[in-house]
């Protein structure tokens, strides 16, 4: 007779799962790079709610992801230069695709 462990089989089970749960995790890890998620153009309108809620959430994420480009080289001369540099490449981006000037989404962001 074969007599398998119950023990056994579930610890390779769970290793499977772990392996797997790593390998997602892996491959859904944020960049470092200095570039905003793919973004439907379209014209916002300020007063309305739901665009100023959108264009906030936008100007998060270029901050967020600014900070995350300047820390991504500890050994840059200048990170601070880094995160301004591509918190305004990102900025200038949103006010493209949404059609609004630059100085107002700055103004926004404060």
């Amino acid at each position: 007779m074969n007599m398998r462990k119950p023990g056994l089989e579930l610890s390779a089970a769970a290793a499977l799962l772990l392996v797997g749960m790593l390998l997602v995790m892996w491959a859904q890890r944020t960049s470092s790079r200095c570039v905003l998620a793919p973004d439907a153009p379209r014209r916002l309108v300020w007063n309305r709610d739901t665009d100023r809620e959108h264009l906030m959430n936008d100007i998060a994420s270029a901050d967020r992801i600014a900070k995350r480009y300047a820390a991504s080289t500890p050994t840059a001369a200048d990170p601070d230069a880094r995160f301004l540099d591509c918190q305004a490449t990102l900025l200038q981006q949103v006010a493209n695709v949404h059609g609004m000037p630059l100085d107002r989404l700055r103004g926004s962001a404060r």
